[in-house]
């Protein structure tokens, strides 16, 4: 396992209203040292700070709010291994005292089964001295409470009289754009924050070419993992060498994207990522000693993700799957590299909806281009792309992009809305070359191919591409030719040396989308 955050833990399934609670790494929790009101009065609550959110001990919410008409009773169901949470009916407070945080807590992740009204739900809860302690947003929006910060008293104001809100809301712009990303999970509840949008976009152009450098075959999605609005970032690409793919998993914590887990451990290994039945995804790596990934040695990891977390635990009961054990997997939530489906979106799609998403903007006439650019781009083989560079041929603003792979040289142009190509020549016998050259009469810009030798008895043609027409000649009306079309720089062939701009043509495309 490569760059896992959270190391051997074992899945905490009973913490604070159950008889038993299994060891865990933990981490810090910070006392909160806000005022809290309640309905217009101050109280003296248990809370902590974690990752930049408030928990508070579920009990001591219950009891606070108790005779309201946002109340809720708590109990244990030992039979379902459950806290149960009743709602419209009172707590009962004998015996429950309220005190505030005494100091700095171990907190743990907490597994527990989450009942309200009898039905399952997904809360974000740590153990902290034994006690289920829940995000406090999660209980406002679960009893539509109205949970809001007073940043003028430097206060935590509950109104159970009040609607629960979202802290900030999507513009329509950007809900439109991030409906062109695959997405796991229920949309309507993703409480994904437009600039976390933008820094997933960012994420993935940035490693594209690096990190995916099969972008073709590289496929994205958002999933909800933890089913609580907030999803993860997931790229499921070829693992180099091996038939299976590997997930790579960011979350985003604290307003920074962080990679979770790149899964594959560069032997010849693969890796899935499967639903469990509660919500949570379970990820799963095997390995093998065959180098051809087809090996009998086969071991299995498990993970699940928690909170901004990777948390390795031991391998579940068969129980722990429902009836469809290990179902659905990876490929068959999004089959990675296969031309037809639509399930998937791949890594410059994903990369520049989600920019576009974050900045809440419709993309401008050159962002489009560039987006279509960048995606022609590295969809060739970009390693070994013998040339690719920005030209404005007809000095309009808009950028052509020249392209010289190991096949053929292409020029892209934007017209009409749309990415066009334009073949400039191709690889074959003899010399072949390509250079800038100019039309004297009109001041246009255009690509000469020059072929010499090989196949052809005529000693040689030269071919001069514009984006407005097309012009072959002879080696022996080349010299007449020449006096129009005037060579300029070369930008690469077999007798030419010429100075590769794929990186900053690629830098340079990224640029405009913002």
């Amino acid at each position: 396992m490569k760059n896992a955050k959270g190391i051997c833990l074992t899945l905490a399934l009973c913490m604070g209203l159950s008889p038993v609670a299994s060891a865990a790494t933990s981490i810090q929790a910070a006392p909160n040292q806000s005022k809290i009101y309640v309905d217009g009065k101050e109280v003296r609550l248990s809370a902590y700070t974690i990752k930049q959110n408030n928990y508070f001990k579920l009990r001591d919410l219950a009891y606070v709010l108790s005779g309201s008409h946002k109340q809720f009773d708590v109990t244990w169901d030992n039979g379902m291994g459950a806290v149960k949470i009743v709602p419209n009916r009172a707590y009962s407070t004998a015996g429950h005292t309220l005190t505030s945080s005494a100091g700095a807590g171990k907190a743990t992740p907490s597994f527990n089964t989450f009942l309200y009204g009898g039905k399952e739900i997904a809360l974000t809860a740590y153990d902290i001295g034994g006690n289920n302690f829940v995000k406090l947003r999660d209980v406002g929006k679960l009893l539509n409470c109205s949970v809001e910060w007073d940043a003028a008293a430097n206060a935590i104001v509950v109104d159970s009289s009040k609607g629960y809100t979202e802290e900030s809301g999507l513009s329509q712009e950007a809900k439109k754009a991030l409906q062109r990303v695959t997405y796991y999970g229920d949309r309507s509840k993703c409480t994904m924050s437009q600039k976390q949008m933008e820094a997933y976009g960012q994420k993935l152009l940035d490693e594209c070419g690096d990190m995916y450098e099969t972008p073709e075959e590289t496929d994205v999605f958002l999933a909800d993992l933890e089913n609580n609005g907030n999803p993860y970032l997931v790229v499921s690409r070829p693992a180099p060498g091996v038939g299976a793919y590997a997930p790579v998993v960011y979350g985003y914590v604290n307003g920074k994207v962080q990679i979770l887990c790149d899964c594959w451990d560069g032997s010849a290994s693969g890796g899935r990522v499967s639903w469990l039945k509660d919500g949570r995804v379970l990820y799963t790596e095997w390995e093998t000693n065959d180098t051809t990934g087809y090996g009998n040695d086969i071991s299995n990891e498990y993970y699940t993700f928690f909170n901004g977390e990777l948390v390795e635990y031991t391998e579940p009961k068969k129980g722990d799957w429902g009836s469809e054990q290990a179902s659905p997997t990876l490929n068959e939530l999004c089959y990675p590299g296969f031309e037809e489906s639509e399930r998937c979106t791949n890594v410059i799609e994903a990369g520049n909806a989600l920019l576009e998403a974050g900045r809440g903007s419709v993309q401008t006439e050159r962002s489009k281009m560039a987006a279509a650019m960048l995606e022609k781009l590295n969809s060739s083989n970009y390693a070994s792309l013998a040339q690719a560079q920005l030209i404005d041929l007809n000095g309009d603003g808009m950028e052509e992009l020249f392209v010289l792979d190991s096949f053929s040289a292409n020029l892209y142009y934007w017209q009409n809305g749309k990415l066009m190509s334009k073949e400039t020549g191709i690889w074959a016998g003899g010399a072949l070359n390509w250079y800038l050259c100019r039309d004297t009469a009109t001041g246009e810009l255009g690509i000469e191919y020059e072929s010499i030798g090989g196949g052809d008895f005529s000693g040689g043609s030269h071919t001069f591409y514009y984006l407005s027409h097309t012009t072959e000649t002879t080696q022996a009306e080349y010299e007449a030719a020449a006096a129009r079309n005037v060579r300029m720089e070369a930008l690469g062939g077999d007798t030419v040396s010429v100075t590769n701009h794929r990186d900053e043509t690629r830098a340079a495309l990224q640029a405009m989308l913002k």
